[in-house]
């Protein structure tokens, strides 16, 4: 089954800050590992035959002396899978075999429901050799309060973002997590902001938009993507007369820019109305960045009409 983008934003965390695995083990699920260095390891676990196994991330922590001491296989898990039952223990056993260090098996979730199913202990079959996985769900990771986290690391407040993007705490855990991002340097920037409002309900999505705390961070994220290309957002077929767009938009400014943010419009929604085609027409340079914004945000057609309709109630 193809990995959706929500997906891969979980796993990017863990490629870009391998130390966020060990962190989660000692602060998150309270488990005592070995102190080490944290370095992204192969996630190919296992031969190729009789069937080939590949985890989301594999974090090995090794020793100044280059020692492995241990071994964190990362999965991200949106939905139950029945088959991971079989193949989570090989994930840990291939992983501990492979790096001759003790292993431990991560699992990352934004579902409460998910999570439950994630808990429950795997029997091998051989009496005292059982799995039960460590979660990580909201539960297990509270918004703080204040921004400072045990690591100083960004990427722990996105992943609590990404992680509360369907509860009550979605819009403060959001706002904590741009204020962390703020800091970086593009492109990482952007890959968070995008994966922070990737997890985000609709209903946090809008609240935000109105925000006046992050509308500068907002309005830059609109700006780049469009710069960019939209390429992480808009459906193919496009891409051509997006750059076209941002060529046009750079030399002529306002009109030119007007037309991209239309052709994502026509792009994400499929076809827009006379209505909202005139409100496009008309809105001013900080209404259509805030309209592209929005639109970006949008997982499909549906949700991208509705918000142009809304947008169009605003203006």
């Amino acid at each position: 089954m193809p990995l959706s983008p929500l997906h891969e934003h979980f796993v990017a965390l863990f490629r870009h800050a391998p130390e966020l695995a060990p962190l989660l083990l000692r602060e998150a699920c309270h488990v005592s590992i070995p102190d080490g260095k944290a370095i992204e390891g192969d996630s190919a676990l296992g031969d190729p035959v009789p069937q080939a196994l590949y985890a989301d991330k594999v974090i090995c922590l090794v020793t100044r002396g280059n020692e492995k001491v241990a071994a964190i296989v990362v999965e991200t898990q949106l939905y139950i899978d029945s088959e991971k039952e079989w193949t989570l223990p090989a994930y840990v056993t291939s992983a501990r075999l492979k790096l001759r260090c003790p292993a431990f098996l991560l699992m990352i979730t934004p579902s409460r429901h998910v999570a439950k199913w994630c808990r429950q202990t795997i029997v091998i079959g051989q009496p005292g050799f059982a799995l039960t996985p460590l979660v990580i769900d909201e539960s297990t990771l509270d918004v703080p309060v204040q921004e400072n986290n045990p690591s100083e690391i960004p990427e722990w407040a996105v992943l609590i973002a990404m992680i509360h993007g369907n509860s009550e705490r979605a819009v403060p855990a959001a706002k904590v997590a741009f204020r962390q991002i703020s800091r970086l340097e593009e492109p990482l920037k952007n890959q968070y902001i995008d994966a922070v409002f990737a997890a985000l309900n609709e209903a946090a999505r809008h609240q935000l938009e109105d925000d006046m705390e992050v509308t500068q961070i907002a309005s830059e994220f609109g700006k780049s993507k469009y710069q960019q290309g939209l390429q992480d957002g808009i459906q193919k077929g496009i891409e051509k007369g997006i750059e076209k767009g941002i060529e046009k938009g750079i030399e002529k400014g306002l009109e030119a820019y007007r037309h991209g943010v239309i052709q994502v419009a026509e792009s994400k929604c499929g076809s827009v109305t006379p209505k909202n085609r005139r409100m496009l027409e008309t809105a001013n340079q900080n209404q259509l960045e805030s309209i592209l914004l929005g639109l970006v945000a949008c997982a499909d057609s549906s949700s991208a009409k509705e918000f142009l309709d809304k947008a169009g109630q605003r203006k």
